[in-house]
């Protein structure tokens, strides 16, 4: 931008924010506040846009192994959906941990961090919850119905001996931890002040890039839990999904 350029765009934005100050003056209060907020949106939409670019061009190779990876858990629901009786609303509890996942990964690339934790500790949550519903039809219903609410420490009831030994599992996947990372996740849920994003970032969001590391360590260790939970109780479908989706195979050998 030259500098005629420059200074011809702070004066109408100087006028522009003069045109809104009288407009809420005058009394057409609503509609500066439109057009006021309508500023404020797209300005957010630009630094979201430029984090992206900014994410994708340091750490392209990255973000592209955590999509095909989230990828996983919606061919997971695919063929569960196709091969098992009975549990055709229980698959799409996969897609919609898929969708978590994703969702993680989209706020992560705009430099949403905090927002980006929490779709990944609903994923984790959610992979819980569809293991112990496929055991527990009732309850599901119960809990699709509004009748019923789903409590995370009810990992301790699908991870005991017990349980693997009505399997027929040798030894079941760590509690601690997968609970360790549901802990973790649940601050950035929960607000705890060294969790904050104006903290970390102030009130304007931008790509930082250790952060963007930090996310994608923790992405990886949630979903070496959330594979670790359906080797656990769905090993025999394993075959299948890597015959409709082949990266999955890869995937799985890298936990």
């Amino acid at each position: 931008m030259t500098a005629k350029k420059g200074i011809k765009y702070t004066v109408l934005l100087i006028f522009y924010r003069f045109v809104i100050y009288v407009m809420l003056e005058s009394g057409f209060k609503k509609v500066a506040e439109v057009i006021f907020m309508s500023e404020v949106l797209n300005n957010a939409m630009k630094v979201f846009q430029k984090n992206s670019k900014s994410s994708l061009k340091e750490l392209d190779i990255e973000f592209d192994s955590l999509e095909k990876k989230a990828r996983c858990c919606y061919f997971i629901g695919k063929v569960l959906l196709e091969t098992r009786d009975n549990n055709s609303e229980i698959a799409p509890l996969f897609e919609e941990i898929f969708v978590d996942l994703f969702q993680s990964i989209s706020s992560c690339l705009n430099g949403q961090y905090r927002l980006a934790y929490q779709s990944l500790r609903s994923s984790l949550e959610l992979t819980v919850a569809a293991v112990y519903f496929y055991d527990h039809l009732i309850e599901f219903a119960q809990w699709k119905n509004d009748k019923w609410d789903f409590q995370f420490s009810l990992i301790k009831e699908i991870l005991s001996e017990s349980y693997a030994h009505a399997l027929g599992v040798h030894s079941p996947p760590s509690e601690s931890k997968i609970r360790n990372q549901y802990r973790y996740l649940s601050q950035f849920v929960h607000g705890k002040y060294g969790f904050m994003t104006t903290l970390n970032e102030g009130a304007i969001l931008q790509f930082n890039k250790d952060r963007s590391l930090e996310f994608i360590r923790s992405f990886e260790d949630v979903f070496t839990c959330i594979m670790n939970l359906v080797s656990y109780r769905f090993s025999d479908l394993f075959p299948d999904i890597s015959k409709m989706y082949p990266f999955f195979r890869n995937a799985y050998r890298e936990e």
